[in-house]
Order: structure tokens, then sequence, then C-alpha cells
């Protein structure tokens, strides 16, 4: 094909669309499907960890790409990393994740981590941490979407 009838067709293309029509009024700006909300820890040793949460935003990116993935009902999924006295993460049915700022401490003294290192936020630590926002993500997702899962050995189907 020469160049000429190339750009030919691109023009008689671009010209079979329709005019515009007058400008109407904007689409409705859909929810937010999903609200992550990092609370700044009481603890001073804790307020390290959370500027380096912060900054990398482990979190959020692993709850942005579960939303993403699922339709999760018409309510937004709130996941809340906050400190919460002991290292845990839950899902509240109904109602929000929570991540705790702990969590990350006991994964780093697993590592055989102490002092200022506990607050370290490493491929190891983040790795732990994405494991656990996954989990209660998936508590999330077994009561949002109502999945009709009976009771698993141990208790826990996410």
């Amino acid at each position: 094909m020469t160049w000429w009838l190339a750009a030919a067709l691109l023009v008689l293309g671009g010209c079979s669309q329709p005019a515009p029509g007058p400008a109407g009024p904007a689409p409705p700006t859909p929810a937010p499907r999903l609200v992550v909300r990092q609370v700044a820890p009481a603890s001073a040793r804790l307020a390290r960890l959370a500027r380096r949460l912060e900054a990398t935003n482990v979190v959020g990116q692993v709850a942005v790409l579960v939303t993403d993935a699922l339709a999760l009902g018409p309510a937004p999924l709130e996941v809340v990393v906050r400190e919460c006295g002991e290292p845990n993460g839950f899902y509240r049915p109904g109602g929000e994740v929570t991540i705790c700022y702990e969590l990350v401490e006991l994964a780093n003294a697993a590592l055989g981590r102490t002092g200022d290192d506990l607050t370290r936020l490493d491929p190891r630590a983040r790795a732990v941490l994405v494991f656990i926002t996954l989990h209660e993500l998936g508590h999330a997702v077994v009561d949002r979407l109502a999945l009709p899962l009976g009771p698993a050995p141990g208790g826990d189907v996410a």
C-alpha cells in the first residue's frame, strides 16, 4: 500500500465519525470502591515505620490490586493501617480491614532483628505485610461477596 492510500484511508475513516453533539452534563463520578487510610501512631517507635509505610504505600497497592480485580459491593472497602497495641490484622464483617504497625515489628523480630531494625521495611518485612494484607482482604472478599464457604479446619477460610 502506498503512503497516499494509507493517508486517504485515515482521512476517510475520520470523516465517517458523527459530529460531536452539544456538551451535556458530565457523567457522575463513581463512588470509590476502596479507601486506604493510615492513622499516625501514638508511639514514637512506630512513627518511623509509619513514614516508611506511607512512602512505599505497600498496603494501598495490595488493596487496589484486590479491589480492582473484584467487585466488592456498593459500599467502599476501607483499609486502615494503625497502631493496635499488638501485632495483628483483622477484618470486621461489614466494616474495615485493619493492618497493625506492630506486624512489621513482629516480622522483623522473627528475622532476628532488634532495636531500630524492628521498624525496617525491607523486602522480607514487606512480604509479610503483603501476605497479611491479602489474607485480611480475603476475609473481606468472602464477606462482601457472601461466598458460601463452610468452616475450614482451624476456622479460617481466607
